[in-house]
């Protein structure tokens, strides 16, 4: 009698074990899903999109190309049409890696590196107003740092300050560096560094809600790292919440835009296994 009591009490404890399981199991998947990649689009034109920014009257999106593309700016809509462009032939396009924006500007990276062999890096900013005149002016900038020159792909704008995230090639860090746009010569050193598993590719900071979103890939498997009452400084301090898209491999995303908090959207560039495609982010409560 004393075996078959001690065989029922072990599978009673073995059922309360996979009830835990399953409700721990229930949760994971239910808090996956508040974050979703939705709604997506072909974008029409810019196959090799690298950055994002939303219009003065967040009624339409700004894109841009990377290296080997012209200096050019799309105007798209928020379903990925092409709705205009214009090409500012008095600049390089080196390697325009980022966008950004506040109210009445738009920001432009040309902060691009792979090869690290580029000293000096360039933020243009453009008054959204006077589009499409060719009147951008830069900011120019190099690191001081030991591992320098980096490549950056991500950076945020917030109280008259670009801040840039370097995209992790191998170094034991990603960093945080603080740059004042004033279209001067600034020499700049990181505020911040942490381990973060994988590159991160883009990144936007919305101010009025601190909310923060990076966007990267670790072996070209999409994720997203969002940062709830953020500020720019703490961009890389945990927690910060992270979302991989298993189901999306070989997305290659590259930039966000927080319209609001409600209205996120992600771009993605082409590939010979995807066509360049612009999302929406959903990332719950």
């Amino acid at each position: 009698i004393g075996s078959s009591c001690h065989y029922y009490v072990g599978g009673f404890e073995n059922q309360r074990m996979m009830h835990y399981l399953y409700i721990l199991l229930l949760c994971f998947l239910l808090s996956s899903c508040s974050v979703r990649l939705m709604d997506k689009h072909i974008l029409q034109c810019a196959p090799e999109t690298s950055g994002l920014a939303v219009s003065e009257d967040t009624s339409k999106l700004y894109t841009i190309e990377d290296s080997g593309n012209g200096p050019r700016v799309y105007e798209i809509s928020k379903d990925g049409k092409l709705l205009g462009y214009s090409d500012f032939i008095h600049k390089i396009n080196t390697d325009w890696e980022e966008m950004a924006n506040n109210s009445v500007s738009y920001y432009i990276g040309d902060i691009g590196n792979n090869l690290h062999n580029r000293d000096t890096l360039t933020i243009y900013t453009k008054i959204m107003e006077s589009f499409p005149l060719d009147d951008m002016m830069g900011t120019r900038f190099i690191c001081n740092h030991p591992l320098a020159p980096f490549d950056f792909e991500a950076m945020f704008f917030a109280n008259d300050s670009m801040y840039l995230i370097t995209k992790n090639h191998g170094e034991k860090y990603t960093y945080l560096f603080r740059v004042y746009i004033n279209f001067d010569f600034h020499e700049i050193t990181p505020i911040d560094s942490a381990r973060i598993r994988g590159q991160i590719t883009g990144a936007d900071y919305d101010a009025e809600n601190h909310l923060l979103i990076m966007t990267g890939y670790r072996w070209y498997i999409p994720f997203v790292l969002i940062k709830k009452d953020a500020t720019p400084s703490t961009a890389l301090c945990k927690p910060l919440k992270r979302r991989t898209f298993w189901s999306r491999p070989a997305v290659q995303t590259e930039a966000v835009v927080i319209v609001n908090p409600e209205e996120i959207y992600v771009s993605a560039e082409g590939n010979p296994l995807h066509k360049p495609a612009l999302f929406r982010l959903k990332i719950g409560k």
